[in-house]
């Protein structure tokens, strides 16, 4: 018998098909404004009539009974391994369930975008070495994501996304497999160049991801107050260490001791990429605030500002708070200021310059130019070193994984290599692989022609945020959401100038996240333009 064709007229039929072909490749394969097209791209031919399937579907409780009973058989095959290899048996029943909620949010790029938002933070502390390269719990997700929607997209054939920017990202990757021949060329450690390149390059698969598997405003806010959620469980862990301690070794506690009188805040991470990841978070937090017409959503969102603004001041980093500080005046200036919102910036800001006020007081005062200002002088002498670095390597660099003593080169006021020595015995104290700036630590590894393929990509997309602020009539909501991400991400580029956080895969991976959402919003609210303004065909 024939198959009987799906009429517009038929939605009991369309329904059915629609939900069948949701659950076989997920909300994000099918376009918002056709979902049809998902489902004629999806089982159909190109030209072919589109058809009903005879298949019934399955009811949701056969559905459940049958993950449960393959989860129960899964348990009880672990539990006999895990006994006879004399293992922790007290595991299986987890890991049947582990890998089927693994599995679902592998099989749907939306809830696997979200729970990768969530867990940057509060899970990226779970990692394992394999083969000497570590890996965290979010990658493990992301990666698998990536290798599945990476497969499909080839599969059916799809196109790259007109708003990834082609050229600006294939220049920056290009000259990063260039520092991999400059590495071997200068003879740098092959497993630790691998793994320079890999803190800087992993993570666009995750931007490329986002880039092609969201598609709306509200699966942007969603991924959005998933990522606030976890920034908000870091910071709370993070003011918990700063009253008591846990988790904190030895040294660091003695060392916060000294030179800055009390515990800092750090979480899983330590001080520094906390204050890195509590820009990222007030900027996103403010901005889903602004964005959201429900009470109790911004009630939510200024109470996790409120926490990371908090944990940010434990962490006594000061270029965490000119970040934050430029992050906020950024959105304060770009938004369009109401009363009530002028009344709850006063009452929050006289709250917090009464609870926190002197200690942010007191750890600006320590700024000085003397040997006492340790971070100052430290900062200095890196970016001597860098300088130095690039008039020896300009257009190239050393290629990455490369290492070398700050402390000779600004002695000799010059590039001093170091000694063939230091590959045969344990590396000595004084050699070190850092200069303490994102850019910088870009310029020396790449060259001129890596860090200007950077700036060049990041110019692009702060371009395409311009583009979007400047769009007439645009929804205040999606207006103000498009500013805090900016803001978010401009504050991060900033406290990039004094860190490299491309050597910490939260850092990375929060910011190639927020790039890739920040575009797909310009890029959206620049369609609800052009949808509102078209003319409408049936008039005239």
């Amino acid at each position: 018998m024939a198959a009987t064709p799906v009429s517009p007229g038929d939605p009991v039929r369309r329904g059915r098909l629609l939900r069948r072909a949701c659950v076989l490749c997920g909300p994000f394969h099918c376009a918002p404004d056709d979902p049809a097209a998902g489902v004629r791209a999806l089982i159909m031919p190109d030209g072919a009539a589109t058809t009903a399937s005879r298949m019934p579907p399955m009811s949701w409780p056969l559905g459940v009974a049958l993950l449960v009973l393959s989860a129960t058989g899964i348990g009880f095959i672990f539990f006999f391994a895990l006994a006879a290899a004399d293992g922790p048996v007290w595991i299986a029943p987890f890991i049947p369930f582990a890998l089927l909620g693994g599995g679902i949010l592998v099989w749907n790029p939306f809830y696997g975008l979200c729970f990768a938002a969530f867990a940057i933070g509060p899970l990226g502390a779970i990692q394992r070495e394999f083969f000497s390269v570590t890996i965290n719990l979010p990658e493990v997700i992301i990666l698998a994501l990536v290798l599945k929607e990476a497969f499909l997209f080839v599969v059916r054939g799809e196109r790259l996304s007109p708003l990834l920017p082609k050229a600006s990202l294939a220049a920056y990757v290009g000259a990063s497999l260039v520092g991999l021949i400059t590495a071997a060329y200068l003879g740098n450690s092959f497993k630790q160049a691998l793994q320079d390149w890999r803190q800087y390059i992993e993570y666009i698969v995750l931007y490329l991801l986002a880039l092609h598997r969201v598609h709306t405003p509200r699966q942007v806010k969603t991924i959005l107050f998933c990522f606030m959620a976890g920034m908000t469980l870091v910071s709370l862990h993070g003011m918990l260490q700063r009253f008591t301690g846990i988790g904190i070794a030895g040294n660091q506690v003695i060392s916060d001791q000294v030179f800055h009188g009390g515990i800092r805040s750090g979480s899983f991470y330590g001080a520094t990429p906390l204050g890195g990841l509590m820009v990222l978070a007030v900027g996103i937090a403010v901005g889903l605030v602004l964005a959201s017409r429900s009470y109790l959503a911004k009630l939510i969102g200024t109470g996790c500002v409120c926490t990371c603004l908090a944990a940010a001041v434990f962490t006594s980093t000061r270029a965490s708070w000119i970040a934050i500080a430029f992050a906020l005046a950024w959105i304060f200036f770009s938004v369009r200021k109401t009363k009530i919102m002028i009344a709850v910036t006063v009452v929050i800001g006289v709250l917090f310059s009464v609870a926190f006020g002197h200690l942010v007081v007191q750890r600006l005062g320590t700024i000085e130019i003397s040997h006492r200002e340790r971070s100052l002088l430290q900062r200095i002498n890196y970016y001597t070193a860098a300088w130095h670095i690039f008039r020896e390597y300009p257009v190239f660099g050393l290629g990455w994984g490369c290492e070398f003593s700050v402390k000779a080169i600004v002695k000799s006021r010059g590039y001093v290599p170091p000694p063939p020595s230091m590959r045969v015995i344990r590396k000595p104290l004084w050699i070190e692989s850092t200069v303490h700036s994102a850019y910088l630590q870009i310029l020396v590894r790449t060259g001129a022609i890596g860090l200007a393929s950077l700036l060049w990509f990041l110019f692009l997309w702060f371009q395409s945020m311009l583009r979007a602020r400047r769009l007439k009539n645009l929804d205040e909501s999606v207006y103000n959401l498009i500013t805090g991400m900016t803001a978010a991400l401009l504050g991060y580029l900033l406290h990039s100038t004094f860190e490299n956080f491309f050597q910490w895969p939260v850092m990375a991976q929060s910011f190639w996240l927020l790039l890739a959402l920040s575009t797909r919003m310009a890029a959206l609210a620049n369609e609800m333009i052009e949808n509102t303004s078209a003319p409408d065909p049936k008039e005239g």
